[in-house]
């Protein structure tokens, strides 16, 4: 009886830390979700600009000539 009794406390302390893991897990990949989507945006923003600095090189390419 003292040996089921000390299996289902470890038992149960794993089962806990399982839970901890696995809330841990989806925290992260939460994370990671909004982290990539500020990445996707920043990428949009940089490209944005590099075509606001190609339009604005061509205008003044066109003005020169």
């Amino acid at each position: 009886m003292e040996q089921y009794l000390q299996l289902q406390a470890e038992n149960d302390k794993l089962c806990q830390e399982l839970q901890d893991r696995e809330r841990r897990v989806r925290t992260l990949d939460e994370a990671l979700l909004e982290a990539n989507q500020r990445r996707q945006d920043v990428l949009k923003r940089v490209d944005d600009l590099i075509s606001q600095l190609d339009q604005l090189d061509g205008r003044f390419e066109t003005e020169s000539a």
